[in-house]
């Protein structure tokens, strides 16, 4: 019984294979007959498109701006020299104020320091009174009139002394300066050399250029004197200023450039952010390009003769003003002399792939 069934499951399988064989024999001798063929596809519309742009020649190479801070050379300690009560401070002594030289900041306690003036005042005349009566009483260039003359000398001093020390109750800036902190109070008993105030001098400043190693060769030789302008972040203002120093020591390879601005000019504010901008060296032969034309890797996709692409590598380049500037022995040509690249490579160009160019400008 099973067999049978198997058997006749065989036929019709068979039978239906044979049926669907004969259906498809003639849809096919049908279609033959109307002339209808299989499509074959058009290869044509495969083609990419893309803007070409040509290599041209720098002239005179930009100059490239690195970014700077305006930086205290040291910060100065304005201390004390007497030890007192502060008895006043200044309204004006205030953190980020600007004040002038001899500008008062606080008065501590004269009392004691006027008793000692005058004690040392009182000194001073008794001093010469009793040079008088010596002056009187021996012969010149005796012993007495020696001794006489030393003490007046040292009541002169000790009068000099106290009256230093008065003065100096009023503590008062030496330089133009701004004010950074406070570290004395009212009220407080401050001691000889104990802190007041820290401050930046107007006159203690210079720019800080961090530039890298790599950077630092594409620039013209730098000399100390050199004059460098310096700009502002939105490029409303410029000081004109001259490097001072270049640092021989490096830091994750970058090396520090130092500028000064040049007086007589307003000078930029401590810790102010500004472009520095340092001349080009270039190479013999300078092409630029749009920054566009670079791959991440830093390649370019050239076009040839027979507009297919292939790509090298730019060993050497800067970037400026959304250029790139690289030498021309730098671009590997494959049997022709076009400087011809794309814009906006895309990342699924290979090499010798067809282009159908759509633009080409002279890459300004």
């Amino acid at each position: 019984m099973m067999v049978k069934l198997i058997q006749s499951l065989k036929v019709r399988q068979s039978i239906a294979f044979i049926f669907s064989l004969f259906i498809l024999l003639a849809v096919l001798e049908e279609l033959d007959a109307e002339g209808i063929s299989p499509s074959i596809p058009d290869t044509s519309k495969n083609i990419i498109s893309a803007s070409i742009v040509t290599a041209q020649l720098a002239g005179a190479l930009p100059k490239l701006d690195f970014l700077a801070r305006v930086e205290p050379i040291k910060l100065s300690q304005i201390t004390s020299q007497v030890s007192g009560k502060v008895i006043s401070i200044s309204s004006a002594l205030r953190p980020g104020r600007s004040l002038l030289k001899d500008q008062k900041l606080l008065t501590i306690d004269p009392l004691s320091y006027q008793v000692a003036t005058a004690e040392a005042n009182a000194g001073l005349i008794a001093a010469k009174v009793e040079l008088k009566k010596i002056s009187i009483q021996f012969a010149d260039n005796s012993l007495a009139e020696k001794l006489a003359n030393a003490q007046l000398t040292l009541a002169q001093s000790q009068l000099a002394h106290a009256q230093e020390q008065l003065e100096q109750t009023k503590v008062t800036l030496p330089f133009d300066a701004e004010i950074t902190n406070i570290h004395a109070y009212l009220g407080e008993y401050i001691t000889p050399g104990q802190q007041i105030v820290s401050v930046l001098p107007k006159a203690n400043k210079h720019i800080s250029v961090p530039i890298s190693e790599q950077d630092l060769t594409h620039l013209a030789q730098l000399s100390l004197g050199q004059l460098i302008t310096l700009t502002s972040l939105d490029k409303q203002h410029q000081w004109p200023s001259k490097i001072v120093s270049i640092s021989q020591h490096t830091h994750n390879l970058q090396r520090n450039i130092y500028l000064e601005p040049i007086k007589n000019t307003p000078s930029p504010m401590y810790g102010q952010y500004l472009y520095a901008q340092f001349p080009v060296k270039g190479w013999s032969k300078t092409l630029m390009l749009p920054e566009s034309v670079l791959t991440l890797k830093g390649e370019v996709w050239w076009l040839d003769n027979q507009e297919q692409v292939y790509r090298t590598k730019l060993d050497d380049y800067l970037i400026a003003n959304n250029m790139v500037y690289f030498p021309q022995e730098n671009i590997k040509q494959s049997n022709n002399n076009n400087n011809h690249a794309l814009l906006f490579p895309l990342a699924s160009l290979s090499q010798g792939m067809k282009i159908q160019p759509l633009t080409t400008d002279g890459g300004e």
